[in-house]
């Protein structure tokens, strides 16, 4: 008798001794393949691994305690190690297998999935095997388990490639990135194209895709392969790596990359494209990966403030830059709900009569923490930030608040900033604003500068117009350092212009910059408009200015 644990005693049918029979049972039929497995001690001593169905029990019976005398299947000692032996075959060909299923990654420390490299042939032999030796149950249970595998690793890899370029994606940049190791020199550096969506607007989205596609390539060329090379927006790329002998590898690299994406694109279009590149090395393990790519890109939007600069390296002054914007930013806005930045109010001199004619609005601010900003400093932010708009309106409505109560015709002259210009709603809200305070359209003189002609639009045009009609003058500020033309100051739109005072502070001791004030006094003549003169500070200046004919000064 055979005692099994948890069976009691069963009785044991005899082995076959025949090489290769399956077990069986009392009646000579073969067994059915068993789903549990019990060691069981022979009345012989020798070990027999038994395997017999826990759900069932053949041959009609239904309950473990309707079994008592079945028949029971069982291998000797021996079979059992043959059967061993195949299993852990089968089981290394399937580690072999799976092992191809990964890379080991030098350079990032860790394993990457690399399915797309595994052989079909090892899979079919693995799998036969596992048919032979452990069923056929589990060999299709284990192809299901490896073509899920396979569809993960297919979804894995297109989301960390960029589908049209090749190159790899912005998630899977980060990831790389961050397994670089920190006690290493890293690299860094973004790419950005200039005025990419021009391309788009121009010759077409297919073309821009062609260009992007010859872009990477260029990249390539000059990027080495153990350097992670990424796109990481429409028309940004960045460059990444951990195994840089010195910085000067990198500049090398930099330089190599700028030359080779000047050359126009496309053959015989020609098309020209500018590129802004932002670059750090970081050699402190306390820098984390995330904050690599920021200085980066740091750097890069220090370059595109400058249309003269293609490539910038990251500076710690570039922080503190960033820093003070951010707080000057968030101080104006308190400011402008709290009208504290104020109006200060420069004379304009009549040139015949030496008498005060009017004042121009300038924006002055003091701020507790900040102390004096300049207003080229604010005015710049406000403009970016969208308080622009704001900031004008607040300073109108305090300086004609108090014009309303001047005595006599003196005039108010402020500036208009380009998104005001063409905005649809700022002729109304001027005019309201003139309507709230009392004070007259007429006595009203707004400046526009040259610079703002480039976004010269139909709604501008509009908004002059209405403004005028309304009694309202418009004159050319900074005349001269522009881009102007004659056919905008003979079409009727302005009233005046106002030579910029670079000209009228150098005439003295500058013979060319005396002969260009000289002639933009007679066109202004000529055209019929008021000449007025920026930054007289001295009697010298003035006294030259009243012998060029010159209507008025201010400074």
């Amino acid at each position: 008798m055979a005692v099994c644990a948890g069976l009691g005693e069963w009785p044991v049918s005899a082995w076959s001794d025949e090489e290769g029979m399956a077990p069986c049972h009392a009646g000579g039929q073969p067994s059915v393949s068993a789903e549990a497995l019990r060691f069981c001690m022979g009345a012989d001593g020798m070990e027999k691994l038994i395997w017999f169905e826990a759900s069932r029990v053949e041959r009609g019976s239904t309950s473990m305690d309707d079994a008592a005398g079945a028949p029971l299947a069982a291998w000797p000692t021996q079979k059992f190690l043959r059967r061993s032996v195949l299993q852990g075959l089968a089981v290394f060909l399937l580690a072999i297998y799976s092992e191809r299923l990964f890379e080991w990654h030098e350079r990032y420390a860790s394993f990457t999935a690399s399915y797309e490299y595994a052989e079909a042939d090892a899979f079919l032999a693995a799998l036969a095997i596992a048919i032979l030796v452990v069923g056929w149950r589990v060999a299709i249970a284990w192809s299901a388990h490896h073509a899920t595998v396979l569809k993960e690793a297919e979804l894995a890899k297109e989301a960390r490639t960029d589908r049209l370029t090749g190159l790899q994606s912005r998630p899977w940049g980060e990831v790389l990135l961050a397994q670089m190791d920190p006690s290493f020199l890293r690299f860094c550096a973004i790419i950005d194209a200039r005025r990419f969506s021009e391309i788009n607007s121009c010759f077409g989205y297919a073309m821009g895709d062609k260009v992007l596609v010859e872009i990477a390539q260029r990249l390539r060329s000059v990027v080495p392969s153990a350097y992670v090379l990424a796109r990481v927006n429409s028309d940004v790329f960045v460059v990444i790596s951990h195994v840089l002998n010195d910085e000067k590898e990198g500049r090398d690299i930099i330089d190599a990359m700028s030359q080779r994406l000047k050359q126009p694109f496309q053959g015989e279009l020609d098309i020209a494209i500018g590129f802004s590149i932002g670059v750090t090395f970081i050699d402190s393990p306390e820098v984390k990966d995330r904050e690599v790519m920021r200085r980066a890109d740091i750097a890069l939007h220090s370059c595109d403030s400058n249309p003269d600069c293609d490539v910038a390296y990251f500076e710690d002054s570039m922080l503190d830059g960033i820093r003070r914007r951010r707080l000057v930013e968030i101080n104006l806005r308190k400011a402008i709900n709290n009208e504290n930045v104020v109006p200060f109010l420069q004379p304009i001199v009549d040139g015949k009569t030496g008498d005060i004619i009017g004042f121009e609005v300038l924006a002055r601010w003091t701020d507790a923490i900040l102390g004096v900003v300049s207003p080229q400093e604010f005015i710049d932010i406000a403009e970016q930030s969208g308080l622009i708009g704001k900031l004008g309106e607040q300073l109108l409505t305090v300086a004609c608040r108090r014009a309303a109560l001047w005595p006599g015709n003196l005039k108010l002259s402020v500036n208009l900033s380009a998104s005001d210009l063409n905005s649809p709603t700022t002729a109304m809200r001027l005019l309201a604003i003139l309507g709230a305070t009392g004070f007259p359209s007429r006595r009203l003189q707004i400046e526009v500068t040259e610079s703002m002609q480039m976004q010269r639009s139909a709604t501008s045009d509009a908004c002059i117009a209405t403004l005028r009609s309304a009694g309202i003058a418009f004159v050319i500020d900074d005349f001269g350092t522009g881009y102007c033309s004659f056919e905008r100051l003979a079409g009727h739109q302005f009233d005046g212009l106002k030579i910029d005072k670079s000209f009228v502070q150098g005439m003295e001791t500058h013979a060319d910059m005396a002969a260009i004030v000289l002639a933009s006094v007679q066109i202004g003549k000529q055209l019929g408009l008021t000449v007025t003169a920026e930054g007289v500070e001295t009697a010298g200046q003035w006294a030259t200015l009243m012998r060029m004919g010159c209507d008025m000064a201010q400074g």
